[in-house]
């Protein structure tokens, strides 16, 4: 996924569900997966596009 980043990002950005559970998907197995220094960062952002996903899911 680490390819198509930006790509995800800005369909998850415009509203597309699928992209921001995928960004969601990402960012947790990221934050859990690896031990870098930046894993909070990680889970915030793992955090933030699931309650995107949740919310465009909602509507």
């Amino acid at each position: 996924m680490p390819q198509d980043l930006a790509a995800v990002t800005t369909q998850a950005e415009q509203g597309s569900r699928k992209a921001a559970a995928r960004l969601a998907e990402y960012y947790q197995f990221a934050a859990y997966g690896l031990p870098d220094p930046p894993e909070n960062e990680r889970k915030a952002k793992a955090e933030y596009w699931q309650k995107r996903a949740q919310e465009a899911q909602a509507k």
